[in-house]
């Protein structure tokens, strides 16, 4: 039952087609989107883009953050919008999907080779159809 492992990758696979229909909700269709209901300065791809500079000035630089009093860093640009943030959390998820596809399928010569191409093609129709579902249904009002 080896082969139900795969599920695992899949799992983060479709985790990342969420993320990438939000992305491609926010940058596309944010005015009809469910998100304009909600704080417009963090998922308005139009204005949110400025969250990561100090006061909202791009002239002003980037935000800071200051570790132990004397080690400033850029703020992660990850955490100041709707969109980087789920773009950061889309790679997560594709790591997650191939690492733990590596780690399930440790010895991949045991599995036939039309288990292996089943699971690529399966991998990614999956992702490409939840895309499509968030993207052209769910998240749309």
């Amino acid at each position: 039952m080896k082969e139900l492992l795969l599920l695992i990758p899949l799992f983060f696979y479709c985790l990342s087609g969420i993320c990438d229909a939000v992305i491609d909700t926010l940058q596309f269709h944010y005015s009809k989107s469910i998100f304009t209901d909600y704080n417009e300065q963090w998922w308005n791809p139009a204005i949110s883009w400025t969250n990561k500079y100090v006061d909202h000035d791009v002239n002003k630089g980037l935000k800071k953050i200051t570790i132990l009093g004397f080690i400033t860093i850029d703020y992660p640009v990850q955490l100041t919008d709707a969109f980087h943030f789920f773009k950061m959390w889309r790679e997560v998820f594709n790591t997650a999907a191939i690492t733990s596809a590596l780690c399930v399928g440790t010895n991949f010569t045991s599995l036939k080779w039309y288990i292996v191409l089943i699971f690529f093609c399966l991998v990614g129709e999956a992702r490409n159809k939840v895309f499509n579902l968030f993207f052209n249904k769910i998240l749309i009002k």
